[in-house]
Parts: C-alpha cells; sequence; structure tokens
C-alpha cells in the first residue's frame, strides 16, 4: 500500500476545520481502506522514521507515528492515536477510543465508554452511549447528546417545532404553551367569580323572599286576629304594630348584613384577580444558572395587589420558583417546579 495515500489522509484529519469536514475525511478514509484491498489482521501503515504504529488487536489497523489498536477490530489513524476498545475507532493526533464499540474523532477527542462517541478538537464522551459533538464538548452522563460543557454551552438554532412525544421543543413553542396557559387561567378565574355571584345573587334572593312570606303570613294572621275581638282591640293594634316593627327591623337588619356580606365578597373577588394579574407580571425566565426575581402589580374593580417571584434556573431542564402576593387583608403564597426533555 502506497504510503503517500496514507500521508494525504493524515493530512486531510489534521486540518479539518469543524465536526463536518472531519466526518468528511474519515469516512474518505475508510472508503479508501475498503478499496485498497482484502481486509487486514493486524496491519499498520509503511513507517519511516518516528515511532512506529502497532496493531496487536485481532483484525487491527494503526497508521501514524505512535499510533495503537490493541482492540479487535480496531482502528488507529493518526499520530499517537489509540484504539484500546474492541471495534474501536480513534482518528486524529491524540486521539483515543478506549471502550467498546467507541468512535472519536479529532485532535485530542477521547471515547472512553462503550458505544461513546466525540466528534471535534479535545471533545470528551465519558458515558455509556453517549455523543459529544463539537470543540471541547464533554457527553459524560449515559445515554446523552452534549453540544459543548459547563460554562461553555452551545444553542441549537434552525430548530423546527417538535411534533413527536420525545422531540425537543423551541421557544416558539414554549411561548405559545405559556400563552395558553394564561389564557386557561384567566378564564377559569372568571367562571368562579361568576357562579360565586350567581350563588350569592341566589341566596340573596331566596332569603329576602321567605322572609318576606313569613312576614306576611304573620300579619294576615294577626289582622284576622284583631278583626274577630270585639274587647282590647286597640291593645291588640299597638301590640301588632309594636311586633310587626320589630319584625321588619329584624328584616333589614338580615338584609343590611347581607348586603355587608355581599360587598366583602365583592372585594375578594377583586382583590384575587389583582393578584393574579400580578402574579403574571412578576413571572419570568432567567438563564441557566442565574436568579430570576420579579415583582408585578394588578388592579381589578378598584382593588390593588402587589406579587414577588423569585425563580432559579438550575440546568437547561429544571426551574424552581416561589411566590407571593397581598392584596389588603388578603394573600398567597406558590411553590412550583418545572422540567422540559
Amino acid at each position: 500500500m502506497d504510503r503517500s495515500w496514507y500521508r494525504i489522509a493524515l493530512r486531510g484529519v489534521s486540518r479539518a476545520t469543524s465536526a463536518r469536514s472531519l466526518l468528511i475525511t474519515a469516512a474518505a478514509l475508510g472508503v479508501f481502506l475498503s478499496a485498497s484491498g482484502p481486509a487486514l489482521a493486524q496491519s499498520v501503515c509503511n513507517q519511516t522514521g518516528g515511532t512506529a504504529p502497532t496493531a496487536t488487536g485481532g483484525s487491527a489497523f494503526a497508521c501514524g507515528d505512535g499510533a495503537t489498536a490493541s482492540g479487535g477490530l480496531g482502528t488507529a489513524f493518526g499520530t499517537d492515536s489509540s484504539a484500546g476498545g474492541g471495534n474501536a475507532v480513534a482518528v486524529g493526533g491524540l486521539s483515543n477510543a478506549s471502550g467498546e464499540f467507541t468512535t472519536a474523532l479529532g485532535r485530542s477527542a477521547t471515547a472512553s465508554d462503550d458505544a461513546a462517541t466525540a466528534v471535534g478538537f479535545n471533545s470528551a464522551a465519558t458515558g455509556n452511549n453517549s455523543v459529544a459533538l463539537g470543540a471541547n464538548s464533554v457527553a459524560d452522563q449515559a445515554d446523552t447528546v452534549s453540544l459543548g460543557a459547563a460554562g461553555a454551552e452551545r444553542r441549537v438554532t434552525n430548530m423546527a417545532p417538535g411534533t413527536n412525544a420525545t422531540d425537543g421543543v423551541n421557544v416558539s413553542q414554549l411561548n405559545n404553551t405559556a400563552a395558553t396557559t394564561l389564557a386557561s387561567a384567566n378564564q377559569y378565574t372568571d367562571e368562579q367569580a361568576d357562579a360565586t355571584l350567581t350563588e350569592a345573587n341566589t341566596y340573596t334572593d331566596q332569603v329576602a323572599g321567605d322572609t318576606l312570606t313569613a312576614a306576611n303570613d304573620y300579619t294576615n294572621q294577626q289582622v284576622n286576629q284583631i278583626g274577630g275581638m270585639a274587647s282590647g282591640a286597640a291593645a291588640a293594634l299597638e301590640q301588632f304594630r309594636a311586633e310587626a316593627n320589630d319584625r321588619f327591623a329584624g328584616i333589614d337588619s338580615r338584609l343590611n348584613a347581607m348586603d355587608d356580606s355581599l360587598r366583602t365578597m365583592d372585594k375578594r373577588i377583586s382583590r384575587q384577580a389583582a393578584m393574579t394579574a400580578a402574579f403574571v407580571q412578576s413571572s419570568g425566565m432567567p438563564d441557566v444558572g442565574k436568579n430570576y426575581l420579579g415583582a408585578g402589580v394588578g388592579w381589578s374593580e378598584g382593588e390593588n395587589a402587589f406579587a414577588a417571584t423569585f425563580r432559579r434556573r438550575f440546568t437547561e431542564h429544571f426551574t424552581a420558583s416561589v411566590g407571593g402576593a397581598r392584596s389588603g387583608n388578603e394573600s398567597s403564597v406558590g411553590v412550583g417546579a418545572g422540567f422540559t426533555w
């Protein structure tokens, strides 16, 4: 096999400027090796000078100064590259694929746990079946895909809205969901307020009607008794008047008390609506690892309220919040947590 072809392939790997160009170069290398002859059994490319490559695993292949392929069916391509796991592939200077079925593409790329894939300069996939994409990216948890590292995160752009249960969600979908939730909350508040007011009005009408009926019945009874009495009519009439006045005074008192209760209920409903509006105005979403403290003011039917919300975004997928609102002598407190995946 002509050593100049390996030199050209190595130069392509070393000059790859992105994960995409590195993958294209690696794919071209695989096509070249497949087309150059039969399957290799513990093979190395021709080497003059430097540290000779070694291939000790069954059907392993190593090419480049100091390259080592010790795992069965392993491939090490690049200066000081190492393919230690079975079926491992290491392409690029100082690349290291030590787990079973691992792939390390790029200078200093590392794939250490089984089925891990690291693509890009100094990328590291140390979790089982993990994927690290891009220079300096780290995937240290099993079954995850990482596009960066702690303190060096990357955004996923030009992402279509998710449709299936396991699809990602973009910011547009999240905003639409928040708007729908707010509309549902407002509708529920309005419906509950209307139902409460209707129930109060029905109760008032019923009590007033029952009281008036009882008063009329009592009055008729007293009048009939007075009509049948020949003596003591004046005294009985005065007694009737006094009792009737007491009855109507009691009715007025009950109606006044009921009116006060309705006013209090109206105030509480208005305050609840004001606190809801204040809570909405105080809400917000911080960046990962940041805190958010928001405050809001709300008004409803002459009542006002103040609300404050504290939110902490611990990770890209987990947030926790606590908030409180105050309106007159009414107050409310809420605690929540959110997860995305």
